[in-house]
């Protein structure tokens, strides 16, 4: 399985067994770890493959959770007393 590899693992790790690795998009992640690492592999690790196959893959995309949003303002409601 390639989960968990940085792409230059993974295609030396497919190059040496004569498999093409091809990245086909990313993925948000929520561990900076595994950012720009193999996340999914289509066929999933396992599978049977001929050289020559290929694998598809999609990388780790980790962005910093974003500040919250400030407090929203709630006006004092006045009316007049007529």
């Amino acid at each position: 399985a390639l989960y968990g590899y940085t792409l230059q693992e993974a295609r030396s790790a497919m190059n040496a067994i004569g498999i093409v690795l091809n990245v086909i998009g990313t993925v948000p992640v929520n561990d900076p770890d595994l950012h720009s690492k193999v996340i999914t592999a289509n066929p999933p690790g396992g599978s049977w493959l001929e050289p020559g196959s290929t694998v598809s893959v999609e990388l780790g995309r980790y962005t910093e959770p974003g500040g919250g949003g400030g407090e929203g303002g709630g006006g004092e409601g006045g009316g007049e007393d007529g």
